[in-house]
């Protein structure tokens, strides 16, 4: 967007008198200069802003990559995300109130209980 607003600014003052004034805000301070005297100081900023877009592009899918391996390698899935690389999981019937207790809990951590 800031780039946007440098090239439009920057056409502009193409086409205006080099002697006309014209206003700049710097820190928040309003500077009256001379067209001549801004466009060359907008047109190193346009340069160096494309220049931190394009660094900062490569920054994110350099990330991106490196979140995707990091998931692939430690098997982290998101839910509500489709699994396309792995086969569909399947539910096991819940046990039912007849079996016994014992076969209820199975998968439960029980602690401090003794087995005879």
């Amino acid at each position: 967007m800031e780039l946007n607003e440098h090239n439009l600014v920057i056409e502009t003052l193409k086409q205006v008198d080099g002697d006309r004034r014209c206003y700049r805000m710097i820190g928040g301070v309003l500077v009256e200069r001379q067209a001549k005297d801004i466009l060359p100081t907008l047109t190193t900023n346009q340069e160096q802003l494309g220049k931190i877009i394009h660094s900062l592009n490569q920054q994110i899918s350099s990330k991106g990559q490196e979140i995707n391996e990091y998931r692939e390698k430690h098997n982290i899935r998101v839910r509500g995300q489709e699994e396309t690389t792995s086969a569909p999981v399947t539910k096991t019937p819940s046990p039912s109130s007849s079996e016994s207790p014992n076969k209820q809990n199975q998968g439960v951590l029980e602690i401090g209980r003794a087995h005879v």
